[in-house]
């Protein structure tokens, strides 16, 4: 999903993805193989998880400007 939305922003030319174990670049590739457009699913996926993180303790503490 995050690749999925990077690729929809126009303003981004090149993707700098990080990859652990193989399987990082066998999902990647097959992200970037198939079919690139963000879904539905995609959004909610990601709206979930940063409603996590802004709930989380280290995002809490951190310093405000």
């Amino acid at each position: 999903a995050a690749v999925r939305w990077m690729m929809k922003d126009e303003r981004i030319s090149m993707l700098n993805i990080g990859m652990s174990v193989p399987a990082d670049v066998r999902d990647n590739l097959a992200i970037l193989k198939g079919d690139t457009k963000l879904t539905n699913d995609d959004e909610a996926l990601l709206a979930d998880y940063a409603a996590h993180v802004y709930e989380s303790d280290y995002v809490k503490a951190l310093p405000t400007v």
